[in-house]
């Protein structure tokens, strides 16, 4: 089980079940390449991608969520996911807007989405009780770990958010769905 990088080496997962679940979307993203028909060359040379490039990222088992998203959309999915805590988030101006039904290019999209996400994993934390600073301690990372995660400008990676959420009490439900349903 390992999560983020952490100077060189794999931050260790707060639970198991984020690994699992993290492995279960990368699972979903494979077989629907695969129903459409896509081998591994002829999806990089659609979305112009090296076929080791696809290869290679559907065997890790750790993705930013940018990445994920890309990689959904060019199979004409979405990468969503759903925060499950035990304390409802207080109400927060950021949040309806994010929540809004943004329209434009799909990175538009997808960019006010990763914001929403990363406006609740703060939200999380205050919900929480806990400082930056005492969340980083919680997950043995540093303040200034803590406040990159929580910066809407980084591309933050899913083990990351996992880990924070985590340490807020909660758990995050990542997964995949079509278009059409999102």
């Amino acid at each position: 089980m390992s999560g983020p990088r952490r100077g060189g080496s794999r931050v260790p997962d707060y639970h198991p079940d984020d690994r699992t679940n993290r492995l279960r979307v990368a699972a979903e993203l494979v077989a629907v390449r695969k129903q459409a028909g896509l081998s591994w060359y002829s999806f990089g040379a659609k979305v112009g991608r090296a076929k080791a490039t696809v290869q290679s990222m559907e065997e890790r088992g750790y993705w930013t969520v940018g990445t994920l998203q890309r990689w959904a959309r060019w199979l004409d999915h979405r990468f969503v996911w759903t925060l499950h805590l035990p304390y409802a988030l207080a109400p927060d101006a950021l949040a309806d807007m994010y929540a809004a039904k943004i329209t434009g290019t799909a990175d538009v999209v997808d960019a006010y989405a990763r914001a929403g996400l990363v406006n609740d994993m703060r939200r999380a934390r205050e919900g929480a009780g806990l400082t930056q600073k005492q969340l980083g301690e919680r997950l043995d990372v540093s303040h200034d770990t803590i406040c990159r995660a929580e910066r809407i400008e980084d591309n933050l990676d899913l083990a990351a958010a996992q880990r924070h959420v985590r340490g807020c009490g909660g758990w995050l439900e990542p997964r995949i769905e079509p278009l059409e349903t999102a």
